[in-house]
C-alpha cells in the first residue's frame, strides 16, 4: 500500500475557484496551466503582463494568484505591493504565491515583505504546490495593514514580544511570570506521569 504524502480527510475543490496565473513565458505558463488543470482548474485567468493581471484584479474576484517574479513591465514584487495596497476587496486580501528562477535568501525575505504568502523556487513540482495551496486554505493569519507593510502577518509563531518591549497584538504574551496558581506536583505524580499506562481498545 502507498502512502499518500496528505490524508484522505484533507480534500480541497479548485473547480470554481478563481486562479490568476502570471507569467510572461511561453514555457512557465505551460508548465502552471497543466499544474492546476491537474488541481481540477481548467479556465485560469492567465496573465503575460502584471498590466495583464492588474485588470484582472479589478474585474474577478480572485481565490489565489501565482505570480513570476520577472515580469516585463514590473517586478513581481512590485505587483504584489501594488495588489496589497489598491484596497480592491476581496482581492488585496487573496494570497499569493510568488515563483521565481532564483530564490536566494534575500529575494525570500523580499518577497515576505512585499506582501506574499509564500516564495517557490522553479522548476514548480506538483506536490509542494498542491501542499501550500492546502496550507493556505485552511491557515488562519491575520492581515496586517501599516504604513510600511501590508499582507498577512509574517510572524508564524506567537512567542509573544521580545524581551522589554510592549507587545503589539492584543493576545501577545508578556514577558513576565506571575505565581503559580495550582500546586506544584508530588514526585509521585511526576513519576506517574512518566509511566506506560495500558489502553484498552
Amino acid at each position: 500500500m502507498v502512502e499518500l504524502p496528505y490524508r484522505a480527510s484533507d480534500r480541497i475543490n479548485l473547480s470554481c475557484a478563481e486562479i490568476a496565473l502570471v507569467d510572461c513565458t511561453r514555457e512557465g505558463m505551460a508548465v502552471l496551466t497543466q499544474m492546476f488543470a491537474g488541481f481540477g482548474v481548467h479556465t485560469p485567468h492567465c496573465c503575460v503582463t502584471a498590466s495583464d493581471a492588474m485588470e484582472v484584479a479589478k474585474k474577478r474576484d480572485l481565490n489565489l494568484l501565482v505570480v513570476d517574479t520577472a515580469l516585463p513591465d514590473m517586478t513581481g514584487y512590485e505587483f504584489v505591493r501594488w495588489l496589497r495596497r489598491a484596497k480592491l476587496k476581496p482581492n488585496s486580501f487573496a494570497p499569493v504565491i510568488l515563483v521565481s528562477g532564483h530564490t536566494p535568501r534575500s529575494m525570500v525575505m523580499e518577497g515576505r515583505d512585499c506582501g506574499a504568502n509564500f516564495v517557490m523556487a522553479k522548476p514548480l513540482q506538483p506536490l509542494p504546490m498542491l501542499k501550500r495551496i492546502m496550507w493556505l486554505a485552511g491557515e488562519g493569519r491575520d492581515f496586517v495593514d501599516s504604513p510600511n507593510y501590508v499582507g498577512p502577518d509574517r510572524r508564524f509563531q506567537r512567542l509573544g514580544p521580545p524581551a522589554g518591549m510592549a507587545g503589539r497584538r492584543k493576545d501577545d504574551l508578556s514577558a513576565k511570570l506571575g505565581h503559580a496558581t495550582d500546586p506544584n506536583l508530588s514526585q509521585d505524580e511526576i513519576d506517574a506521569r512518566f509511566k506506560p499506562t495500558k489502553v484498552s481498545l
